[in-house]
């Protein structure tokens, strides 16, 4: 099953527009993501990868939200993805800049597979795409084999759950970015009040393009 070419020319355009908004536009980088975007409307069409059916707000939302978490990453060391599910945002951040050195996790086998389809297509490397469900604790260093300088996630689920997961596997002097949407103040207040000694920064920026408010909540260890 195949990507159409009206479907392959929205995707063509609505990347381009993204990159170029953010002013890092390159051709080889526009290539990376049109292959991946194409390839996830296919495998989405026979397994449910991502809700969004739409290629234009697959891209907007998808794309536009790897972007938003790009513009306040602090880039450094070994990088970890969990709960990545299609590779938001943690592939879509290697696509960006091959240089990174990052793990994604998943705990469903057929994310991971798509994944690494796209991983052996376009021959990255520095990239490790896992099967495994983590635990919160000292079991997940066995599991992935090596503690993180940067931990994010999009769908790991509550602020507390996140946390959890950021201090099992965090090295020294780390970084925590957690995306979430723009409704979070029931869920902050909540964990402020059971966890009162720990604190973060939270960074409101809105989506390229689409305007959406988003809130990344930032953990030092």
């Amino acid at each position: 099953m195949e990507t159409s070419i009206k479907v392959q020319k929205k995707f063509d355009s609505t990347i381009a527009r993204l990159l170029e908004h953010e002013g890092i536009y390159d051709p080889l980088v526009h290539k990376r993501l049109l292959f991946y975007f194409s390839e996830l409307y296919d495998w989405n069409r026979r397994i449910n990868l991502t809700g969004i059916k739409d290629p234009e707000m697959l891209v907007l939302k998808h794309l536009g939200d790897s972007l938003v978490l790009r513009r306040h990453l602090d880039v450094k060391g070994k990088m970890i993805d969990i709960g990545t599910g299609a590779g938001v945002p943690g592939l879509i951040l290697k696509l960006i800049d091959t240089s990174l050195e990052i793990t994604l996790v998943d705990s469903v086998r057929k994310k991971i597979s798509f994944i690494n389809t796209v991983i052996s297509y376009i021959g990255l490397s520095g990239i490790k795409a896992l099967h495994l469900r983590l635990s919160g604790d000292k079991s997940d260093i066995l599991k992935l084999g090596t503690r993180f300088d940067i931990v994010m996630s999009q769908a790991v689920g509550s602020i507390e759950l996140f946390l959890k997961f950021f201090m099992a596997i965090c090295s020294n002097r780390s970084k925590g970015y957690l995306l979430k949407g723009p409704n979070i103040k029931i869920e902050i207040d909540e964990f402020k009040r059971n966890n009162p000694s720990f604190d973060f920064k939270i960074i409101k920026d809105k989506l390229p393009i689409l305007g959406y408010i988003r809130n990344i909540l930032v953990f030092e260890n």
